[in-house]
């Protein structure tokens, strides 16, 4: 008589088991998760870094909406490319250092932060005045010199969003001066591999998931959020019996003509 095997009954576990600040604006971890049965480690891998990479929402800078020296607003230049009296930088290359500076925030609209400065000097993101709800986690990055007693003042676009935005002209006509192509994106990579472990009978795969951030968020805040997130999405599919509801007679025509396009 063959003997029946037993079902399952592992019970899922998480650990951190590597953690470290390589510097301010890299931080890494590596965390177990396990036991899988085979097949499910690579089904929640692929998910979460998925997610993880494309899902988790950071905070940056996204328009110069002026430049002023000596209290005189600059008219914007035909081209980035341009430099500034008196200052070393080309506008383009304090748009690039702009772009480097990584900003942490739990900010939900736009809110404008602003340098005000005198040279000579040199301007980092230290001297960018911002609100409570903002802090620079760079904030020794470089963003320009000024090379004579001047004034010297830009006014910045600090939002909240995921992704990455580029050339954004929603602002244009408000008369904004230079877009920034904006990363969002808090979690600069995402590795995952799967061990096999057997257990008697019992053959079992274990998740090793590595999660690196720009340290406005630490990894395991990173993991936390993507979790959430996995689950939000799915949450809609556990009351299926009242799919009927779920959207309005607007929506459902809109759905209908979608699908009759697919």
């Amino acid at each position: 008589m063959s003997k029946i095997k037993k079902k399952n009954t592992f019970k899922m576990k998480w650990k951190c088991i590597e953690s470290r600040i390589e510097n301010p604006c890299l931080h890494y971890s590596r965390f177990i998760l396990s036991p899988f049965q085979k097949g499910q480690a690579d089904t929640l891998g692929t998910a979460l870094r998925r997610t993880l990479l494309s899902e988790i929402q950071g905070t940056a800078i996204t328009y110069i909406k002026y430049i002023q020296i000596n209290n005189k607003k600059l008219e914007k230049v035909s081209h980035e490319y341009s430099h500034i009296e008196d200052v070393k930088e080309s506008i383009h290359e304090i748009i690039l250092n702009l772009k480097q500076i990584v900003l942490k925030s739990c900010i939900h609209e736009s809110i404008f932060a602003s340098i005000c400065v005198s040279g000579p000097m040199r301007v980092t993101a230290e001297h960018i005045k911002l609100p409570s709800s903002v802090q620079v986690i760079n904030k020794s990055q470089y963003i320009a010199t000024i090379t004579k007693p001047i004034d010297f003042s830009i006014d910045l676009v600090i939002e909240r969003d995921r992704g990455f935005r580029v050339n954004d002209t929603r602002f244009s006509d408000l008369g904004y001066s230079y877009s920034i192509d904006a990363l969002f994106m808090p979690v600069r990579n995402v590795n995952y591999n799967i061990h096999i472990s057997k257990d008697g009978e019992n053959e079992k795969e274990i998740l090793f998931l590595e999660i690196w951030t720009n340290g406005s968020l630490t990894p395991r805040e990173a993991l936390r959020q993507a979790s959430l997130k996995l689950i939000g999405f799915l949450h809609s599919f556990l009351f299926l019996e009242n799919d009927d509801d779920s959207f309005s007679e607007e929506e459902n025509k809109k759905l209908d003509n979608e699908a009759g396009r697919s």
